[in-house]
């Protein structure tokens, strides 16, 4: 606190701290000014040529409006509520500002000719505050009486008219002001110039703007309060979310003016109804020009002006509310009270879980009654436990193309997930991180729609997708120039052009038939196949590429271009958009001298998504309801969510075609670990906890401070990672640390009022006919200790009271008079400031406190009300090491042995090593095929009578079936049935694909039969497919847990015209791996399947289809995980049929709707595994 004009010294602050001034006195204030040159020009023959120079200029200041930005908030805030006690005030950006233009000559010292600085110096701005029914009854002048009023009860006109109600108004102008043309008048201000004013009654005026004496009574026109409600604020902006804009620059110093208004909320209500007296007060708050009211209105007001006009350059409503209602003392208590983590709020949870529960049961029976109660119970809980783990429930449509449901959850969850259930490897497309429900069936698509943002985002962002492309191509063309150079060393060959041709020539045997005749083109009926990359051999003397050295060559040319000088900057991007930007993680590999890396926008981009930016909110923030209004909600960030995120993202460009695993990425991977995220020099805080806070404090108090001090040693690091407004009254703030992780200090996390924006009230406690004030006892010589034991200054007044009572007589001998006027609602100067000096001096002694007259500052900090603070305090944990992010890396595959040469027939699935596929696998794999498997053959057909020329839906005899059930209406199955992976129609199924593959199962109703019968109505189509680790099951099954599949595969009718609908469902239902008894009792199979895969088909929108209109029921079953063991095995089909009447025509309608049951069909469909692979 300093009574001075200007900062004594520019020392940074501490954190939390501030530092006051009563004012800033501008070097030139507004005016005309003239510059005088006088020189002599002398030369050796005593001449002396007198010269002289005049030069007049004007400085220009802000009058009638203000510049945008000039506001950096105001209290109350805008359409809030506060008591009546609190003073209203606004806070500016621009320091000097209340001080640019004079209002008042200082008065000259008498002992000296120079001006003394006053302590404190009268502004021309200031803050009134009124009733919306003071502005409303006022006698307008005949020029403003067709101006509508404005809401904030002010009008709006010309500058011109304002001067020319000078007759019938008074206004603070001079008559030589009036009458001045516009070209003598500061550049900018014309008469056609627009003004707002607001209308005063002279009653209004008189207690806004007259001094009043120990009597009350009235007397000249005075702005002598004023000069002790504005003053100068410097505060330090660290774990501010507002001020300055830029978190990443903490310890930056941000200088603010503060106008505090001297006129409360009334303190009685004058109204005959009750209900009233309960009831907010509309208010209005105007910033209004102080400059010539002083000079130029003089009271008693002449006859025939009946008003009083003020020009007001800002305004903002708000309400007075009374004792009893809520403040924001209570509504901080509340938000950590009622704070938890980021799920919908427990009573919502209970109210749908009980909405489940109570639900009628329509059935009488008891049994009945019961299981379903049951499934109830178990309903409910699942439901529990998904919604307190942060899912929501979204619209999902599958490839089939129904609409369903789908769970997902986005980068916010409320517990920390489990990485290690993921592994860590590359996704090629997304659809591989889907994970499937066991209890309902629904799909989890969150990963999945994490890496489709990933890679939407990066493709849309034009800048990313040129530099990941263009460095794609750089670190392959460098790794292939490398590899074919050592390659040719190292068989000797010196032309590259020689080698080439040799391995072409080499390459003709692979399409070649024994008797050494070409083999004839494969053609393709359909386009399924143009994606398709040929898959080359590990190594081979003919030029192909041999992956591990490839590998290694990739490693060396990514590292050499990343971590070398940048390349020139492409004419279409701009260099503007690489530049550090306010409030976002700096680049720590940002290029210098006007250029750019291609490596330093991949990793901006990819770090600005690590720290939550630009993510759309929809995906991020999930279910709208998990944060409603005066909420608190801590979560923790899903890291396996932004790594899918991001493995999207650097898939864009992907078009290598050598090997299926994308080393490239992982390459930028390594070095955004190595170099960025886990950098020595400029270490970043990726966010790994946080809270969201969405409350009207955050609107009152845009600013909040957050301080989070760290545990331990002292570091660099910022308090807080990340922290931003995503709305008005929400705010996000983001930490590198977690409360486990013990690098938060006993406090915890500490948000309170910022320093610039902390309110200010006429006392403790102020009604109708009381005011208690308790005077701050503050050192201004750095003694806060002696200050603080001193005790308490409590002084209260009665409204009849002339002077204050305090608490305690031996400390306040001089009693303060009167320093608020109930009636007029102000407070009282210069009486007022005044107390807030003689109180501490009294106390504290000069040599504790030692400012010797009143200021405005001081007047500032006896005003100021105690911050409001709430703590969030964490179990005490052990400190742990600081936790560096790090992306996932693939499992580095390595070199197999050398193998002895094959022989030299043509092995068309020959064995290679294990690829580890997409990230995430939720679940364990079976460990690989031991080395005594046979060798591999060539594919057989399943039906010998099936041309491998026909596909799907084309007229064959009907294989026979075995019957399980004999039936006495039908005689067999109608449908034809074979499976086969995609695009090898029958073809056996190979056991050893890379991944996933998709299966087509052929399913026809051949229309050429004799037996056909027209009349037959095909009700369903049910097929159980095994699964397990037994030669007969056709799926594989997790180790951990054997009754459930690796990869819940997903189906889709592709017969024409699609009249068929498939569904599939997992079960280890006993009743139906019982099915398979017979098989194991004949030695079909070695024991019962573990799981099995239930596909039930339907008619798509009737309740049963003729099979004349839908003899086609072909699906595809995409992502099935074949069980890697060899062998024969059968799927178990039951059919559903039955007959239509005889009644016509006419009641052919009505019978399909009453049909009659012909009978079940059951039987099995073999199938044949092979060891091979696709590709």
């Amino acid at each position: 606190m300093s009574e001075s004009s200007s900062p004594p010294n520019k020392e940074a602050l501490e954190a939390g701290k501030m530092r006051l001034y009563s004012y800033y006195k501008p070097d030139l204030p507004a005016g005309d000014y003239n510059i005088l040159v006088d020189h002599t020009l002398s030369s050796s023959g005593d001449l002396d040529i007198p010269l002289n120079s005049k030069k007049r200029f004007r400085v220009v200041t802000p009058r009638f409006s203000l510049p945008p930005g000039t506001v950096h908030s105001s209290y109350p805030h805008q359409g809030h509520g506060e008591l009546a006690k609190v003073l209203p005030h606004l806070v500016l950006t621009d320091v000097h500002l209340p001080w640019e233009r004079e209002v008042e000559e200082p008065a000259p010292d008498s002992s000296s000719d120079q001006k003394k600085e006053p302590p404190a110096r009268t502004p021309w701005l200031g803050v009134l505050t009124f009733q919306v029914d003071e502005l409303l009854a006022i006698q307008l002048p005949p020029s403003l009486q067709s101006v509508k009023q404005a809401l904030d009860m002010s009008y709006k006109i010309s500058l011109g008219t304002l001067r020319g109600m000078n007759e019938t108004v008074a206004i603070p102008f001079s008559n030589q002001d009036i009458t001045k043309p516009d070209k003598d008048r500061p550049a900018g201000e014309k008469s056609i110039d627009s003004v707002s004013i607001i209308m005063l009654k002279p009653e209004l005026f008189q207690d806004l703007f007259t001094r009043q004496d120990q009597a009350g009574r009235n007397r000249q026109v005075s702005l002598e309060r004023y000069k002790y409600l504005s003053h100068v604020r410097i505060v330090n902006s660290s774990g501010l979310a507002r001020a300055g804009g830029d978190v990443t620059n903490p310890g930056a110093d941000k200088e603010f003016s503060v106008v505090v208004s001297p006129r409360s909320g009334p303190t009685h209500i004058l109204s005959k109804d009750p209900e009233a007296q309960h009831k907010p007060i509309p208010m209005v708050s105007h910033l209004v020009s102080l400059e010539g009211i002083k000079e130029h209105i003089k009271l008693p007001l002449p006859t025939q002006k009946k008003s009083i006009a003020i020009p007001t350059l800002y305004s903002w409503a708000y309400q007075s509310l009374p004792p009893d209602h809520i403040d924001y003392d209570y509504l901080m208590g509340q938000l950590v009270s009622q704070s938890q983590p980021y799920t919908l709020s427990d009573n919502f949870i209970k109210s749908m879980t009980k909405a489940i529960l109570e639900a009628p049961i329509t059935s009488n029976d008891e049994e009945t009654k019961q299981e379903e109660k049951d499934a109830r119970r178990f309903q409910a809980e699942w439901l529990k436990k998904r919604l307190e783990a942060g899912y929501s429930f979204t619209r999902y449509r599958p490839a089939t193309g129904e609409e369903t449901s789908a769970l997902y959850r986005g980068p916010l969850i409320p517990l920390p997930n489990k990485p290690a259930s993921l592994n860590n490897n590359a996704s090629n497309d997304g659809s591989d991180l889907q994970i499937i429900d066991r209890s309902s069936g629904l799909p989890d698509l969150s990963y999945n729609l994490a890496w489709e943002l990933g890679y939407a985002l990066a493709s849309s962002d034009r800048e990313f997708t040129a530099a990941i492309m263009r460095l794609r191509a750089s670190i392959l063309s460098q790794a292939s120039a490398a590899y074919h150079e050592k390659d040719l060393t190292a068989t000797g060959t010196t032309s590259r052009q020689f080698k080439h041709k040799g391995a072409a020539i080499d390459a003709l045997k692979e399409h070649t038939e024994p008797d050494g005749h070409f083999a004839k083109p494969k053609h393709h009926a359909s386009m399924h196949k143009r994606w398709y990359k040929h898959h080359f051999t590990q190594s081979s003397s003919t030029g192909s590429v041999d992956y591990f050295a490839m590998r290694d060559e990739i490693e060396i040319a990514a590292s050499s271009i990343i971590m070398g000088p940048p390349i020139d900057t492409p004419k279409e991007s701009n260099p503007a958009n690489n530049a550090q930007t306010p409030g976002k993680p700096a680049d720590p590999v940002a290029a210098t001298k006007g250029k750019v890396s291609d490596w330093s926008v991949i990793s901006k981009w990819c770090l600005d998504k690590l720290m939550l930016q630009n993510i759309p909110a929809v995906y991020m923030y999930g279910e709208e309801r998990i944060l409603p209004s005066e909420a608190l909600r801590t979560f923790y960030v899903d890291e396996a969510w932004l790594d899918v995120l991001l493995d999207g993202a650097l898939s864009v460009a992907n078009h290598s075609v050598y090997t299926e695993s994308d080393d490239v990425r992982t390459e930028l991977k390594k070095h955004l670990n190595s170099d960025t995220l886990k950098s020595q020099t400029a270490p970043v805080q990726i966010p790994s906890w946080g809270f969201l806070l969405r409350s009207k404090v955050v609107e009152a108090f845009p600013d909040l401070l957050i301080e989070a001090s760290w545990e331990g040693p002292a570091t660099s690091r910022l308090q807080v990672a990340r922290m931003e407004h995503l709305a008005a009254d929400t705010l996000i703030c983001l930490f590198d640390r977690k409360p486990e992780n013990g690098l938060f200090t006993a406090e915890g996390i500490t948000l309170k009022q910022p320093p610039h924006q902390q309110h200010f009230s006429v006392g403790d406690d102020l009604d109708d006919n009381e005011l208690s004030m308790s005077y701050k006892l503050i050192s201004t010589t750095g003694k806060e200790i002696e200050a603080s034991k001193k005790g308490t200054s409590q002084i209260t007044w009665q409204r009849a009271d002339q002077e204050g009572k305090p608490v305690r007589e031996d400390l306040v001998k001089n009693r303060p008079g009167k320093i608020y006027d109930w009636d007029s609602q102000c407070l009282v100067f210069p009486d007022f400031a005044q107390s807030c000096w003689s109180v501490p001096n009294q106390i504290l002694g000069p040599e504790v406190f030692n400012i010797k007259e009143p200021t405005s500052s001081m007047t500032g900090v006896q005003l100021n009300d105690e911050p409001l603070a709430i703590r969030l305090t964490f179990p005490k944990h052990v400190r742990k090491e600081y936790p560096y992010r790090q992306l996932p890396l693939p499992r580095r595959r390595e070199r197999p042995p050398a193998q002895t040469p094959a022989s030299s027939k043509t092995v068309l699935f020959a064995r290679q090593p294990p690829i580890y596929f997409p990230f995430p696998k939720a679940r364990l794999l079976p460990p690989p095929l031991p080395p005594t498997l046979q060798p591999a053959t060539i594919y057989k057909s399943v039906f010998a009578d099936i041309p491998s020329n026909i596909p799907p839906g084309g007229t064959t005899p009907i294989p026979s079936f075995k019957r399980l059930v004999p039936l006495a209406n039908i005689k067999d199955s109608y449908l034809t049935k074979a499976v086969s992976p995609l695009l090898l129609l029958s073809r056996n199924i190979p056991t050893l694909s890379r991944g996933p593959i998709d299966l087509v199962f052929a399913i026809t109703a051949p229309l050429a039969l004799a037996t056909f019968d027209p009349e037959l109505i095909l009700l369903s189509l049910t097929l159980y497919i095994p699964a397990g680790g037994d030669p007969a099951d056709l799926l594989r099954t997790t180790v951990a847990s054997p009754s459930i599949l690796t990869i819940l595969p997903s189906a889709r009718g592709i017969a024409k015209g699609r009249r068929w609908l498939v569904t599939l469902q997992e079960t280890h239902n006993k009743a139906v791996l019982g099915k398979f008894k017979r098989q194991v009792a004949s030695g079909e199979r070695q024991r019962l399947p573990t799981a099995c895969l239930v596909a039930s088909l339907r008619p798509r929108g009737k309740p049963h289809r003729m099979l004349v209109d839908g003899p086609d029921l072909s699906f595809l079953m995409e992502s099935a995980e074949v069980n890697g063991v060899p062998g024969r095995g059968s799927i178990i089909f039951k059919e559903d049929y039955a007959r239509t009447g005889d009644a016509g025509e006419q009641g052919r309608e009505e019978d399909e709707r009453k049909v009659n049951k012909a009978g079940t069909v059951e039987g099995l469909w073999e199938f044949e595994k092979e060891r091979g692979r696709l590709g």
